[in-house]
């Protein structure tokens, strides 16, 4: 397991926001979490990223523990994250808001299992836009678009892990089917572990291994789409929405 998440924790005052939450991921495994607002998931995504302590669990990444490190050691460690609301950097090029992505993992830090695949091939891609994006500003681009810039510095990164927070949110529907395959991409062809949180619950199914749903910050169910789908918890979350794509 790449990651192993072993009875997460975190309160706040009286509140227990994610209580005792367990799971694990493999290499190149999709695990979609999704549930009501208020369930605890991104609370779930910043302490396994090492942005809040827990309160009590452990969370391992590639069998060494991290739940103590700063969110800038697990970072180099190999564990990248997108936010709800994308954080770019305004005063830097969009090509060099990617850029640094690609940078963080230089030699200097890089870890022997990070052979340079997701940031060579990425900066392949967006070569031809180089010229373009190199003066361009962040700031012209509409919220939709910066979401995805924040999602391509992260992939820059080249680290094992991907934790995205919401990141087909305002994308519209090519969009979203883009964004589907890259992440079966990333998967399937580069071995890269994610851990998608997602509104859109057709995106989650057409590309998820397996679906953990939150509610009140427990864990309701667990298993594969076609299972979540069955399962009279889940549809009691949902009603009337069709999760069978």
């Amino acid at each position: 397991m790449l990651l192993d998440v072993q009875h997460l924790t975190k309160r706040f005052g009286g509140l227990t926001a994610v209580g005792d939450v367990s799971f694990a991921l493999a290499d190149g495994e999709i695990l979609g979490i999704f549930g009501p607002n208020g369930s605890g998931k991104t609370t779930l995504l910043n302490a396994i990223s090492g942005l809040i302590r827990l309160d009590a669990g452990a969370v391992a990444l590639d069998g060494v523990e991290v739940a103590h490190l700063p969110a800038w050691r697990t970072a180099r460690r190999g564990l990248g994250r997108t936010f709800q609301t994308p954080r770019v950097f305004e005063e830097l090029s969009i090509w060099d808001n990617i850029r640094l992505g690609a940078d963080f993992r230089g030699a200097d830090c890089a870890q022997p299992h990070a052979d340079g695949r997701a940031a060579g091939w990425l900066l392949d891609a967006l070569e031809p836009e180089r010229a373009d994006w190199q003066a361009q500003r962040p700031d012209l681009l509409p919220h939709a678009q910066r979401r995805l810039l924040e999602v391509l510095r992260v992939i820059a990164m080249d680290v094992d892990v991907l934790l995205f927070d919401e990141p087909a949110a305002g994308l519209a529907p090519e969009e979203r089917r883009s964004f589907a395959g890259l992440l079966r991409f990333l998967a399937d062809r580069l071995g890269k572990t994610v851990l998608l949180v997602e509104h859109d619950l057709d995106l989650v199914w057409r590309v998820a291994d397996r679906i953990t749903v939150l509610d009140a910050g427990a864990i309701v169910a667990d298993g594969a789409p076609d299972a979540i789908v069955a399962d009279p918890r889940v549809r009691a979350l949902f009603t009337g929405r069709r999760a069978d794509a």
